[in-house]
């Protein structure tokens, strides 16, 4: 499989989803209902980095279902999002995604690189607490 999600942590309280080319939204929808069970399995905030760093420039093809999906999202304890390494095409999909469904895409952020990404969750816990 070409897209990986894992915890991030042992306390459970961030999930890393890593994109390697080629990618289907198949395998998209999979990580998408994985990290549903998993956000489900903790009482807790669970922030999300989304990582396009190994990718390489495509369109996914069925992005409309997977929109849809992640407007089906009632997750209360699904915390920040952050999109690492994405493609400017990739940007502007997840961008229009917020405008169609932004209760589901609320607190998504975009970072360079994972050290950003995690700096930057760091920072908004840091400031949450």
């Amino acid at each position: 499989m070409t897209v990986q999600i894992v915890w991030g942590n042992d306390n459970h309280t961030l999930i890393i989803s890593r994109f390697i080319s080629p990618w289907n939204a198949n395998e998209l929808m999979h990580v998408i209902d994985e990290g549903i069970r998993m956000i489900s399995t903790v009482s807790h905030k669970v922030d999300v980095i989304i990582d396009f760093q190994q990718a390489k420039a495509q369109i996914p093809t069925q992005y409309l279902p997977v929109i849809m999906r992640m407007r089906q999202i009632g997750l209360m304890n699904r915390g920040r999002m952050v999109v690492v390494g994405a493609p400017y095409f990739i940007q502007s999909l997840i961008k229009f995604a917020q405008e169609f469904a932004p209760v589901a895409y609320a607190n998504l952020y975009f970072a360079a690189d994972l050290k950003a990404a995690e700096a930057m969750l760091q920072e908004m816990r840091e400031n949450r607490a």
